[in-house]
């Protein structure tokens, strides 16, 4: 039940992380969107992803910044414009 719980925690503030990539994210704004303390969000994410909120966070930026560099030619984009 408790494993259920923190998988839940977990997948509900990935989909806020995912869907705010571009915001500034604090880790207390997560909580308050998920309903957890910190602590309880560090575990959720540890048993979940294997590493705390601001590690994955920052993993989510780094594919985002790299997926859109990638497409970033085809749609006329140049680096400057992904960095900003």
């Amino acid at each position: 039940r408790s494993l259920r719980r923190r998988l839940r925690q977990a997948w509900r503030a990935e989909d806020f992380i995912h869907a705010n990539l571009s915001m500034p994210l604090a880790i207390p704004h997560i909580c308050r969107e998920v309903g957890v303390s910190r602590r309880q969000l560090e575990y959720a994410f540890h048993t979940t992803f294997g590493v705390g909120p601001s590690e994955f966070i920052r993993v989510a930026r780094l594919n985002e910044s790299r997926r859109q560099l990638r497409s970033a030619r085809a749609k006329g984009r140049t680096v400057t414009d992904v960095a900003m």
